[in-house]
């Protein structure tokens, strides 16, 4: 019998695991097929970046400084990411699986439709 789990239909984490993108859609999503905005994606590989040098070889920060500065880019990078596609999904982004919904429609039309095509060949 077919079903849908909510990591492939409706929930869209953020997080970095040494993936070309850390947007995850229940997999990493290249970032030219998501539609999303050019800024949100330059911030995203940004905060990627920052966790590829702001990490010594024993995956600690190398600072409490950049750790926090991850921690408030991520929140607030959660809520673009939210905006962008709407009350549609849910946009989880910590390792305590924190979340985010825009009460709102998509402010980016485009990444809203390919996130829901994405969900929509989620059957299983």
């Amino acid at each position: 019998m077919a079903g849908k789990y909510r990591y492939d239909t409706e929930v869209v984490r953020i997080f970095y695991d040494f993936a070309e993108s850390v947007v995850w859609f229940p997999d990493p999503v290249d970032y030219d097929e998501s539609r999303l905005s050019s800024a949100l994606v330059a911030d995203l590989r940004a905060w990627g970046s920052l966790h590829e040098t702001g990490r010594d070889e024993d995956y600690e920060w190398r600072s409490p400084d950049l750790r926090r500065q991850a921690e408030l880019a991520l929140r607030e990078l959660a809520r673009r990411l939210g905006r962008e596609l709407g009350s549609a999904f849910e946009i989880e982004y910590d390792v305590d699986r924190a979340t985010y919904r825009s009460p709102h429609a998509p402010t980016n039309r485009a990444a809203a439709a390919a996130f829901a095509a994405r969900a929509a060949g989620a059957e299983w």
